[in-house]
């Protein structure tokens, strides 16, 4: 790479957002055909259950999200603040359920089921969210 110095930072930058920085890079390649070529044939699973999951959720107070816009195995639902209180701690207090989600901006938050995912943890999943909604 040759030019000015804020061309070559620029540069670095970039190579770094597209993962040019990373380490150990391989250990996440195997990951990823691991999950290409052994489990994609499970991919029906994780989104049956997903569906499952959220047809449960969108019927408790204080939860929004559509039922039918989450074709894969990732779904958004918005928690409404007065209920649950700001995302944030929404999460912790899930978390402290054995419940992992994560934050997707204002009120709302991201659900992903996949291979560690089963029924039972989505009827534990729904048991925490509508307990979380009782509680105020």
């Amino acid at each position: 790479m040759a030019g000015s110095k804020a061309f070559v930072a620029e540069a670095r930058r970039v190579r770094k957002l597209f993962g040019g920085g990373m380490r150990q890079a391989g250990v996440l390649a195997a990951a990823a055909l691991v999950a290409l070529e052994e489990e994609r044939g499970r991919l029906p699973e994780d989104h049956a259950r997903l569906a499952r999951l959220a047809s449960r959720l969108a019927g408790l107070r204080g939860v929004s999200l559509d039922p039918g816009a989450f074709p894969t195995n990732i779904l958004i639902a918005d928690l409404d603040p007065g209920v649950f209180g700001p995302a944030t701690d929404a999460l912790a207090r899930l978390r402290e359920r054995g419940i992992l989600a994560g934050a997707a901006g204002g009120s709302s938050i991201r659900l992903v089921t996949h291979a560690d995912v089963g029924d039972a943890d989505v009827d534990r999943c729904v048991g925490a969210f509508r307990e979380l909604s009782a509680g105020n």
